[in-house]
């Protein structure tokens, strides 16, 4: 799904807030609504991402090694 209604929220934050409006236009244009299982990967070590994602609602965590013991390093 793509549309203006739901990127709009890019618009409040601090990363696209003082983008023009032609530039909000374009990532309109260009965004993808996608969604995730809970604890479904968003992406992996292995594999360098070709996109961006930006939470729109949710959260997710990152994880990693720590000692050897796979460890959440981060929650947003």
């Amino acid at each position: 799904m793509t549309g203006s209604s739901e990127t709009s929220f890019l618009k409040e934050l601090p990363a696209f807030r003082n983008c023009s409006d032609s530039s909000h236009k374009k990532l309109a244009e260009l965004a993808t609504h996608i969604s995730f299982g809970i604890g479904q990967a968003l992406c992996s070590a292995q594999v360098i991402p070709n996109r961006v994602l930006v939470i729109g609602e949710g959260k997710a965590r990152l994880l990693g090694r720590h000692n050897g013991k796979l460890s959440s390093l981060a929650l947003q």
